[in-house]
């Protein structure tokens, strides 16, 4: 039976052996599956920038000016610990929504700062302040403040935006209903 034992033992070396194996072999597998996730996801985010770039480089008509413009949305997304590629996407949407309007250039970004300070400061979710940048980008494309985007986009996605605009514009709520 001593053969035996030394069979068993032998197995028993073996399956350790397979199973330390295979648990590197596992934890190899993770760590490339890992690495090339992060790197798909900083090629998409590259492209991402890219095509942000792309619409500022449009709307100013300049690379130079474009670079200038997509520095100040990162600096201000870094600045109030912002999601940099929705933060660069929403500069560069209103951006171009105020191209050719009097709101182009630094009201442009004296608008995206508000709404984008009072989504950090609230700290709201990225969903409420896309809401926001979009009910301000209608806004301006319609170049009429209509109630539904006042009241009902952007007051739901910012507290206190109504009676923000009353005061930006020198009215009582009331009025700003008429």
């Amino acid at each position: 039976s001593g053969l035996g034992a030394r069979i068993r033992a032998l197995s028993a070396i073996t399956t350790r052996s397979t199973l330390v194996i295979a648990g590197f072999v596992a934890g190899v597998t993770g760590a490339l599956v890992g690495v090339s996730m992060l790197a798909a996801g900083a090629v998409q985010a590259q492209k991402a920038f890219q095509q942000h770039e792309a619409v500022l480089r449009a709307v100013t008509g300049s690379t130079t000016l474009a670079g200038v413009e997509f520095q100040f949305a990162l600096e201000q997304s870094k600045r109030l610990g912002l999601q940099l590629e929705t933060t660069t996407a929403q500069y560069a949407q209103l951006a171009a929504t105020t191209q050719g309007t009097v709101l182009q250039g630094e009201q442009t970004r004296e608008i995206f700062l508000g709404i984008a300070e009072a989504a950090a400061a609230l700290n709201l979710p990225f969903e409420r302040t896309q809401r926001a940048f979009n009910a301000v980008s209608q806004m301006v494309s319609k170049t009429v403040v209509q109630q539904e985007e006042l009241r009902g986009q952007l007051a739901e996605a910012i507290p206190g935006a109504v009676q923000l605009a009353a005061k930006a514009l020198d009215v009582n709520t009331s009025q700003l209903a008429d």
